[in-house]
């Protein structure tokens, strides 16, 4: 799991902040919906859901007062579930659960195709084509989000994300962010951690949302279905409610984007606070670093299979104060 464990737990959070505005929205969808189904005020025909929502609306306040709490019970309890779920859309989003068939291929050689064509943009393939300035930025930009080495691309663009910091952390520092990162959350400053939060909890926000989207356009076609729902508004609806999916997705890459950015700054910032709590001897420059850390992260991930001597670098004991 690695740098995505914060994702995961993200920080400690009231129960109300749950309650994204996509509960609200979806909460509000549902009820203009099914509005033809509550009967008018003194009249309780039939029997069923029916009869119980006319009786509900007839009982008073003590009815209205349950309802409340009833409807305070069951959004507190769907955002839960939901929030539960946003953990593992973040893992399907990042290619790691796409199986390896014909529709995870078909996204990978999309992926790759994309690439392809960023490169030629950017002028870093052999095929260049002419583009402007501004063109040839956007390229670049792009391609700092996905990983140089072919084997290693994903077939989606958060995934790509994390696999593209990963690389560069490794490149520079010879460390795997994902092996290494139980040991960096112990020595991350203040900070650093409540950077990692307000960006972590930025992606699970969106993360939240998008899957509320994809719960309301679900309700709204299968409202449509039933006998006193209009097909229009069941339609708008669940049109809006799939537009919206799609700018939240877009969102949540750049939030993604955001949290990749913090975790390699928070990396580069706490490497030498890394190396003192494993008592390990500091690189003197760039070429040891990554040999280093390199090494670093074979003792910490336990997969180091060939023997090596290292020298600890332990702190001096303090001198005891002579007593006076």
């Amino acid at each position: 799991m690695g740098v995505m464990s914060v994702l995961a737990s993200g920080p400690a959070k009231r129960w109300t902040a749950l309650i994204s505005g996509g509960a609200y929205a979806f909460a509000a969808v549902l009820v203009l919906l099914l509005r033809p189904w509550v009967p008018p005020v003194g009249v309780c025909p039939g029997t069923g859901l029916t009869r119980a929502a006319c009786d509900l609306r007839g009982g008073g306040a003590a009815a209205l007062t349950a309802a409340a709490v009833l409807l305070l019970v069951a959004a507190v309890g769907a955002s839960l579930v939901v929030s539960a779920l946003a953990f593992p859309l973040l893992r399907l989003l990042s290619g790691t659960l796409v199986p390896l068939g014909p529709p995870g291929a078909l996204l990978l050689a999309g992926r790759m195709a994309h690439k392809r064509r960023l490169l030629r943009l950017s002028g870093q393939s052999g095929d260049a084509r002419p583009a402007s300035a501004a063109s040839v930025a956007r390229a670049l930009g792009t391609l700092r989000r996905m990983p140089e080495r072919d084997d290693t691309v994903l077939p989606t663009r958060i995934g790509n994300s994390f696999a593209a910091m990963s690389e560069r952390v490794r490149a520079r520092h010879g460390l795997d962010v994902n092996l290494c990162w139980p040991t960096l959350q112990q020595v991350f400053d203040d900070p650093a951690r409540r950077e990692l939060e307000q960006t972590s909890e930025q992606v699970l926000g969106r993360a939240r949302n998008l899957l509320w989207s994809f719960i309301t356009v679900l309700a709204a076609v299968a409202c449509a279905f039933l006998d006193r729902v209009d097909a229009w508004p069941a339609a708008i609806a669940a049109g809006a409610a799939g537009a919206v999916a799609l700018i939240l997705l877009q969102g949540l890459g750049n939030s993604v984007d955001d949290y990749a950015d913090t975790v390699e700054a928070a990396v580069l910032r706490h490497r030498d606070p890394l190396y003192r709590a494993a008592c390990w001897p500091l690189p003197p420059d760039t070429t040891a670093e990554r040999a280093d850390g390199a090494t670093l992260t074979a003792h910490l991930g336990r997969k180091d299979l060939d023997p090596f001597t290292v020298v600890f670098e332990r702190p001096e004991p303090a001198a005891e104060e002579s007593p006076q």
